[in-house]
C-alpha cells in the first residue's frame, strides 16, 4: 500500500479529492472473508491520513474476470456490474476520484467503474492498481509474460 500511495502521489500529484475501491460482490466477500481492493485502498490512505470512501457497489455477482481471457468478453462481463452506493452520489459529484483495484489485466473493470462514477457526476476518475498483468504473446511456449 505504501508503494502504491507513493506512486499515485507522484503520478497524479494529489489531483484527486476522494479515494474509493473496486468492490467485490457480497457472495465473493462472504466466501473470501475480505475485500482485497478495500484493504489495499485503506493501506494507500494511511500515509495521507484519510479514509477511503465506499462509493461503489457490486450490483451483479458476475463470474471472476480471472477466468476470462478475451478482452471483449471481459468488458461484457463487467458491463452494468457496478453502481454508485445509494445516497453517496454527492461524494463523487464534481470531484476527482481515485479508484484502487488489486490488479489490472485489460482495464475492463476499472473502465466500467470510471464510467459509473462519471455518470454519477465525477469530474475526473483516476485508477491505481498494483500489479499490472500482461498477456502472453501468441505462440509463446515459455509461459513468460510480456
Amino acid at each position: 500500500g505504501r508503494l502504491m500511495a507513493q506512486c499515485a502521489a507522484e503520478e497524479f500529484s494529489g489531483e484527486f479529492d476522494e479515494i474509493t475501491w473496486v468492490p467485490v460482490s457480497r457472495k465473493r466477500l462472504k466466501k473470501r472473508g475480505f475485500d482485497q481492493s478495500k484493504m489495499l485502498a485503506a493501506s494507500v490512505c494511511v500515509d495521507w491520513h484519510v479514509k477511503p470512501l465506499e462509493t461503489l457497489k457490486k450490483t451483479v455477482d458476475n463470474p471472476a474476470q480471472s477466468g476470462i481471457d478475451s478482452p471483449e468478453q471481459r468488458r461484457a462481463n463487467v458491463l452494468g456490474a457496478f453502481g454508485v452506493v445509494p445516497g453517496k452520489e454527492a461524494l463523487v459529484r464534481s470531484r476527482r476520484v481515485l479508484v484502487v483495484d488489486d490488479v489490472l489485466t485489460t482495464g475492463s473493470t476499472l473502465s466500467e467503474c470510471a464510467r459509473v462514477l462519471r455518470e454519477a457526476g465525477a469530474r475526473e476518475v483516476y485508477g491505481a492498481v498494483f500489479p499490472r498483468t500482461f498477456a502472453k504473446r501468441p505462440g509463446d511456449k515459455t509461459g513468460k509474460r510480456v
